[in-house]
């Protein structure tokens, strides 16, 4: 994968040619903001929703940072607000995720893109909450792919996993909300800005914490067989 000092590469133009509109409302049903604790420790940001099964029951994904502790509340694009349990964080991966037992109907899992890998220079949307802007759609592309430089101001175990290095804008209440495609399909997590570039948790990297730690999830909560990953 190439390094933050080789990202060169031409925008993706064709990925760009997309319907806009249709892949808004595809993204947006899945994405929940999030707040959790209370009184002067309450965080807030975004989450996405990963999974559901027949009963109505989700997991959602967002980052450490922003679920510290519980209580945790939900709020989807239609309104509707849920309470939530926390089930397991990583710090360093800075990921956490959370089950509702009662989702609406309308709170949709967003589907992960294809196995194929990002491509520096291509598009990319960070779905989130900006500076309270519910829902908000931030434009840009993928600058690189690795890990971070030696100068970035993160602890070292940090600085040396894999990131998704964005050329597009995040602010706080993006952090936990999905990065997608032209397409609508999940490539990430926003997580964090660093040396002016916004970094997200590559899928694959979700993908293997929801793993690692969904079956804690059905145990604990009680949930069907039924359940489907996305």
């Amino acid at each position: 994968m190439p390094t933050e000092s080789s990202a060169t590469s031409t925008i993706d133009l064709q990925s760009a040619q997309v319907d806009g509109g249709h892949m808004i409302a595809h993204a947006t049903a899945g994405v929940v903001h999030v707040e959790a604790g209370e009184g002067r420790s309450t965080h807030s940001g975004a989450g996405v929703v990963w999974a559901r099964d027949a009963n109505g029951r989700c997991l959602i994904v967002s980052n450490a940072h922003v679920v510290t502790h519980e209580p945790i509340t939900l709020t989807g694009a239609d309104g509707v607000t849920r309470r939530a349990t926390l089930v397991a964080r990583d710090t360093v991966r800075d990921l956490a995720l959370v089950s509702c037992d009662d989702a609406p109907a309308s709170w949709r899992p967003v589907p992960p893109a294809d196995k194929a890998p990002l491509r520096v220079g291509q598009v990319v949307m960070a779905v989130g909450h900006p500076l309270g802007v519910r829902h908000a759609i931030t434009t840009g592309v993928v600058h690189a792919i690795g890990p971070l430089r030696s100068d970035a101001e993160l602890p070292l175990p940090q600085r040396a996993l894999p990131w998704a290095q964005l050329d597009v804008r995040l602010a706080p209440g993006n952090s936990g909300g999905p990065v997608v495609d032209a397409h609508g399909a999940m490539v990430g997590v926003s997580t964090m800005i660093a040396r002016g570039l916004g970094l997200a948790v590559p899928i694959a990297d979700v993908d293997a914490f929801v793993a690692r730690v969904g079956a804690t999830a059905r145990l604990a909560h009680g949930w069907s067989r039924g359940w489907r990953a996305r």
